[in-house]
Parts: C-alpha cells; structure tokens; sequence
C-alpha cells in the first residue's frame, strides 16, 4: 500500500523541467541546511530552536483536517515534514496521495506530515472531502507564503515546496518535485542524512532514475549499487528501490528474491533497513506478488538483534501475518506488542489489535454458513483480507 519513495519517481522525471529553474535556489536551500549540522539544539544562525509547533501566524490559521498542532510542544522523536499546496494546481490532488503514503510508510519512524494552504478553507474542505487514502493528512489554511521555507527559496506553493525539521530545526528544504526529495527523506528519517555524502549520491540516483525510465534495468542497477557502495548504510533505501524496479519494472521475481537475500546479509546488522525491507515487501503498492517468506526472514534477522519480544519485532510479524489474512495469529501478536509497548505506543498498538480482532471475527463468521459444505469460504477470507480496511490499519515500518 506504501509505495510513495516510488511512485513519486515517474511524477518526478516529468517534472524536471519545473525544477530545474529551481537549482540555483534548491543549492542554497541545502547549503544552508548542511551548515545547521546534526544533533544541536540550536537553530539556524545560531539562535535557539523553537519548542513549539507555530507555522507561520497562529492567529490566522485554522486546522482544516486532521491533528490540532498549533502551538504543541516539539516533539523530539518526529521529523516533521511541512508543505505548501495549491488546490488549483494541476496534479495536486496526486501529490497529496503520495505524500499521505509517505506519512503511513514512514509514521512509525517518526514521520508527522503537514500542508498548508492559501485557499479558503471551504474550498479545502471540498478539495479533500471524499478522496481515498488522504484523510489522516493534517492540513492548515494559513498564509503559506509568509512561511521562511517559502520565503527562502522563492517557490510559489503550486510547486509544492517542502521543508524537513526535527527538533526544531530545519534539516532539509526543497521542493516535492525534486527528484532528490524522496531519497532525503528516507535519509532524514534514517538518522543517516549526511549532506555531503548525500550529493555524492544524487547524481546516481538521478542516472538510475533515467535508465528505468529507458527500461535499461541493467544500468539502473549498476547505479544503485555504486550509491551502496559509497555508504551501505547511508544509502540503505537504494537497496530498497533496487529491490522494488526488479519486481515492479524488470518483472524479475527471481532476481529480486536472490537481492533480497543478499540484502538480508549485507544489512543483518542495520535495523532500519530490515524493517523497511520488510514493510515495503508487504505493502507496497509497486508489488502485486508478495515475498512473505522473505519479508519474514528480514524480521528473523532483526529479532537476532532486539529479540523476539521486542514490540516492534511483535508489531512487524503480526502487520506480515494480517497482510496474508491470518487475522487470529496476528492479533495474538499484536496483543503481546500492545502488553510490552512504551505508553507513548500503546495507544497506536490497541487500534491495530482491535483492528485484527474485527478481521478474525469477520473471517469467523463468514467461514461458519459453509463449513458444512465447503472448506473454499474458509481461504476466501485471506485472499482479500488486506482490501477492506483502511491502509491505517496496517501498520508501515517500525523506527528504530
């Protein structure tokens, strides 16, 4: 279901043409990002980072839809990704469905996604009213344009301009239709965002891109693996969308299991990329046959290292279990997780044991009218049981 790191490469190459007029500003945007650093409390040009959630003027914003963030605390485990939109830009509405896929990928690692707005919030409402996979986005009517990231780059909120902080401080700040966006965030969100590293990446990943485009997968790949090469663990999320172009492009099952399985060596020791081979392999909406035999082996190996009670290890074998309907195993999982959760998490791990405990006892008595005569009801249950809930019933990867 989560497939936005993606899907929003083809949207990209098509618009390359829009944001190369945006370079010399974008090559600002990251300059000064790369000169905040990591890890310090302060902001940009030294001044301490705010401790509140106050995105432009408070007094003329209004939550449209969605989580009331105005003027809450910073929260340091969330990287916050705020964005301005335009409901009359062509190819909005595909970008916010994009963007609510990032947000359900990436909420267990922290992801917190907000969008601004100029337009009336009549307009918004409608704009939002009724479309499928964008209703857990928070979204703000407020004047986007006075907002710093838009007054630094200049960039009209048609373009959808971006900006990534955490704890206050601007990490990252661009464009949704700068091809480097996705893999940034994945980086961000990793812990392992490195601007120089990252720019010596860039060109790579840009070359892959093209060569999938020209379905010259044999280069693509030779690209990601030299991005790999520069720092396996930095660039983890190349492995990933490695993975994903031999299934979703070259149509490669074979080779994308053998990938797999070498991936599950070469990153036994990097959690983060486990979990997200995990999760992407279940619920990527770039993959129609699902490796749960290798989704489950990728938690195997992360259970080496935080055991098998640890919650998110729980969590993720339980999410696997659902996606293949086995509804009364996962939720004895997700129980055990729900029990061994920090408080901050138990609020989360309860709505998705409710929600298998729904799908066991839908599949209960659905099975019981033809256990008498048909054993066919029994397995009709698992073979649409990820399609009629909402995707956030499904949980994405865990951060670690």
């Amino acid at each position: 279901m989560i497939s936005a790191i993606r899907t929003f490469a083809p949207r990209f190459l098509l618009a390359l043409a829009f944001t190369a007029s945006l370079a010399p500003a974008l090559a600002i945007a990251r300059a000064a990002s790369a000169q905040d650093g990591g890890g310090s409390e302060e902001g940009e040009d030294g001044k301490k980072a705010e401790t509140k959630l106050i995105w432009g003027s408070e007094r003329e914003a209004e939550v449209v839809q969605g989580t009331n963030i105005l003027g809450t605390e910073v929260d340091p485990k969330k990287t916050y990704m705020l964005y301005a939109f335009s409901t009359q830009a062509p190819g909005a509405l595909a970008h916010l469905s994009d963007i609510a896929s990032l947000q359900r990928r990436f909420k267990d690692d922290g992801l917190f996604t907000i969008g601004v707005s100029n337009d009336s919030a009549s307009r918004i409402r409608q704009f939002l009213s009724g479309k499928a996979g964008i209703s857990d986005l928070t979204v703000l009517r407020a004047k986007a344009e006075e907002l710093d990231f838009i007054k630094k780059l200049r960039i009209p909120n048609n373009l959808i301009p971006v900006t990534l902080q955490q704890r206050g401080r601007t990490v990252w700040i661009g464009s949704v239709l700068d091809p480097a966006f996705p893999l940034n965030l994945a980086l961000v969100l990793s812990g392992r965002y490195d601007p120089e590293i990252s720019a010596k990446g860039q060109p790579l990943y840009a070359a892959a891109l093209d060569a999938i485009k020209l379905k010259n997968y044999r280069d693509a790949y030779r690209h990601f693996d030299a991005m790999i090469a520069i720092d396996q663990r930095v660039f983890g999320e190349a492995a990933i969308l490695k993975y994903v172009s031999m299934i979703r492009d070259a149509k490669d099952n074979a080779g994308a299991r053998k990938w797999g399985e070498e991936m599950l060596v070469k990153y036994a020791d990097d959690n983060f990329t486990l979990v997200q081979l995990a999760t992407t392999i279940m619920t990527s909406d770039d993959i129609k046959e699902r490796d749960a035999e290798l989704a489950m082996k990728a938690v195997d190996t992360l259970a080496t290292r935080l055991s098998d009670t640890s919650p998110r290890v729980l969590r993720l074998r339980a999410s696997i279990l659902a996606a293949l309907g086995r509804f009364s195993e996962a939720q004895e999982l997700q129980y055990q997780a729900w029990m061994a959760s920090e408080p901050t998490e138990k609020s989360d791990n309860k709505r998705l044991l409710d929600a298998y405990r729904r799908k066991a006892k839908g599949a209960k008595t659905n099975a019981a009218p033809a256990a008498a005569g048909s054993t066919d009801a029994e397995t009709k249950p698992a073979d649409g049981a990820s399609t009629d809930e909402p995707a956030s019933e499904t949980p994405s990867g865990e951060g670690l």
